[in-house]
C-alpha cells in the first residue's frame, strides 16, 4: 500500500501543478490555487482516493470521500451549484466567476495529469450529465472551445 500512497502523492502534486498553471492563465487567485483540493489530504478522502485511483471501483467506499470533497472545499465543482428540490427536480445555480474559472482550470489540469491536451473530448462525452446554469454553460463552452457537433 505504501507504493500506492507514493504514486498518489505524485499524481496529486502533478495535478495541483497543472491546475495552478491553468488557473493563472484564467485569472484564478493564487490563494484559491494553493488551497485547491487541500481536502484530498484529509484522512476522510486519502484512503478512498488512493484505492479509487489504483483499482478499487467500489462506490460505497468512494462516495463518502467524494461527498466530503464537495462539501468541504468543492465550490469549483459544478455539483456544488445544483439544488435538489423537494419535488425531485434539479436546478443549476449560476456559478460565481472565480469558481467557474477554477473548475475549468481543474478540468484542464486533470486532463494534463492524465496525458491529454484538452478537455473537449471529455466534455463532449459528459456534457449531458453536467448540469450547469445557462450563463455558466455558455461561458464554460466558450472558454474550452466547445463546438457542438451535429
Amino acid at each position: 500500500m505504501f507504493g500506492k500512497n507514493l504514486l498518489y502523492v505524485k499524481f496529486l502534486l502533478l495535478h495541483k501543478l497543472y491546475v495552478f498553471r491553468e488557473g493563472r492563465t484564467l485569472g484564478v487567485s493564487v490563494f484559491r490555487l494553493i488551497i485547491h483540493d487541500w481536502q484530498k489530504l484529509t484522512p476522510t478522502e486519502w484512503g478512498p482516493y488512493v484505492r479509487r485511483h489504483f483499482g478499487l471501483r467500489d462506490l460505497d467506499d468512494f462516495l463518502p470521500a467524494w461527498f466530503h470533497h464537495l462539501r468541504v472545499g468543492g465550490k469549483h465543482h459544478w455539483q456544488q451549484w445544483v439544488v435538489h428540490l423537494h419535488d425531485g427536480s434539479l436546478h443549476a445555480i449560476e456559478m460565481p466567476d472565480r469558481y467557474r474559472r477554477e473548475m475549468v482550470a481543474d478540468w484542464r489540469g486533470a486532463a494534463r495529469t492524465q496525458g491529454h491536451d484538452d478537455v473537449t473530448g471529455w466534455y463532449g462525452r459528459n456534457r449531458e450529465m453536467i448540469l450547469l446554469h445557462t450563463r455558466t454553460r455558455i461561458w464554460v463552452e466558450n472558454e474550452i472551445g466547445w463546438v457542438e457537433r451535429g
